[in-house]
């Protein structure tokens, strides 16, 4: 285990488990361990957002059926960076577009678009993984992708 890093543990009930199993085929998580620190992780950047809602005593967000998630919908904006500007957060999606990619990150107060070349596939850049994306004014190299994980 990395430096930083914290073991935890818990009972979920058969739903939970089903949901987190899902979520750890959607993004591919080797284990259900990681799975649910990645799991927390996006609780914990949506809760700091102000994106959860509280729960009734029931489990239900307030004005909501038992099958809302209660989480608010997310604005995204699509985002061009100009030469020397990063933009950080969690990757929830990555869409090949023949000569460009593009890049969904989850940034704290939204979600930011990002077209890029096809050319950046820095191994890291993956659904889940916190990065950073920086436009620089290389020639051949005009973005760099690196985790923060």
């Amino acid at each position: 285990m990395k430096a930083g890093r914290r073991t935890v543990a818990g009972v979920v009930t058969q739903d939970v488990f089903d949901a987190l199993t899902a979520f750890r085929a959607e993004r591919g998580i080797p284990t259900t361990s990681r799975a649910v620190g990645e799991a927390l992780g996006e609780w914990v950047l949506a809760r700091a957002a102000g994106r959860l809602k509280p729960l009734t005593d029931r489990g239900e967000s307030p004005g909501t059926s038992a099958g809302d998630t209660g989480f608010k919908p997310l604005e995204s904006r699509e985002v061009t960076l100009s030469a020397w500007q990063e933009v950080r957060g969690r990757v929830t999606e990555i869409a090949d577009e023949g000569q460009r990619v593009r890049l969904a990150l989850e940034d704290g107060r939204g979600v930011v678009l990002l077209r890029l070349p096809a050319a950046l596939r820095e191994p890291d850049v993956r659904v889940g993984a916190h990065v950073a994306i920086l436009r620089t004014d290389e020639p051949g190299r005009e973005y760099v992708g690196r985790t923060l994980d």
